[in-house]
């Protein structure tokens, strides 16, 4: 039987969701090293839009030019992922004329090796995939892209006051329509999300908690995304601390000051490395972190806070996205915070 040598990657489609993209995006790619590996993640291409299908990419929005639709947002449901394997791999020359897992040209011990390598190629590309989405959700500011969609309980019907007798409908709230927003993914936003890829910066804790206590908030699991977004805070805090330790600090120092109360932190330690902007900074919103922190300690020590708002959470995330994208982030240049903005 006549063997040949062949170059192997592996090849995975995954979910993103909420992802809208530049037409001039279309058919792009980024490709980095993780975990000693070569990945590249891919684009559907322009020609696809002229396909159907829940997993090919549509115009979300256009506009009409002498009577021809100019596309300015496009929605991408999915993208590939290949990553390139270490070897070359020596296969019959017959297995490139045949359907897909030809088990009658490999022993059953090759089988069954083969089966092992794509089950630990697919484990592999959740990874990068996870990484590459969650650079993509840091460097385009976006908490919503690729996560599953967010629904509470409600059902959309509107409040009403009924007769109890008759159950005759009286009164209804006024109707409010809610439109979804999103974040279009420019080509500079691409750009950004490749360099860290190519760098290997990895998107900081603090950020991805930032963004679960967003989605909490749009759940209404209030409770959680007052943990979350306490939790973000207090990392981000303890980080900027730490990065401006002398590398000289004895290691029972550096332990008394990672361990102590992030009231401490806010009060006493941040002041001290701070200068007089950044100072400012954290005293216009320290009144506002104290409050979180303490909505934190009453979800935590006592399982509960009675009464937790809507527009208590709605606070609490305006001062985290207020503290992760202020100045302060320049102290944390090799996480590039900077790049955060408020919308």
């Amino acid at each position: 039987m006549n063997k040949v040598e062949l170059e192997i990657s592996s090849w995975n489609r995954f979910i993103t969701r909420h992802f809208v993209v530049e037409p001039d995006l279309l058919g792009q790619s980024h490709e980095f090293e993780f975990e000693n590996h070569k990945v590249r993640v891919e684009l559907p291409s322009t020609e696809s839009l002229s396909k159907t299908g829940d997993q090919q990419p549509h115009i979300d929005s256009c506009r009409v030019v002498d009577g021809h639709k100019i596309p300015l947002d496009i929605h991408i449901p999915t993208v590939d992922i290949s990553i390139l394997l270490p070897d070359r791999l020596v296969f019959p020359a017959e297995i490139l004329n045949r359907p897909v897992k030809a088990p009658d040209l490999f022993p059953e011990n090759q089988q069954k090796g083969m089966d092992t390598q794509v089950a630990r190629y697919g484990e592999f590309a959740e990874r990068a995939f996870d990484l590459w989405i969650r650079t993509l959700r840091w460097k385009c500011n976006s908490g919503v892209i690729g996560r599953p969609e967010v629904r509470g309980a409600k059902s959309g019907w509107s409040t009403y006051l009924v007769d109890e007798s008759t159950k005759k409908r009286i009164w209804a709230e006024p109707g409010v329509l809610t439109v979804a927003g999103y974040k279009r993914v420019t080509i500079a936003d691409w750009n950004e999300v490749g360099r860290a890829l190519d760098q290997g910066t990895r998107p900081p804790i603090f950020v991805d908690l930032m963004f679960d206590g967003e989605q909490n908030l749009e759940l209404g699991d209030l409770q959680r995304a007052t943990v979350d977004l306490a939790v973000s805070c207090e990392i981000f805090m303890r980080s900027l601390l730490t990065k401006q330790l002398p590398e000289d600090l004895n290691d029972a120092l550096c332990e008394y000051i990672e361990d102590a109360n992030i009231r401490q932190v806010l009060n006493r330690f941040l002041p001290e490395i701070l200068d007089e902007t950044e100072n400012k900074i954290l005293r216009n919103i320290k009144p506002d972190l104290q409050r979180l922190f303490d909505a934190r300690n009453d979800i935590l020590h006592a399982g509960h806070k009675e009464d937790l708002g809507l527009d208590d959470c709605k606070r609490h995330l305006e001062v985290t996205r207020r503290l992760i994208s202020s100045a302060l982030g320049n102290r944390l240049a090799d996480h590039a915070t900077t790049n955060l903005r408020i919308d």
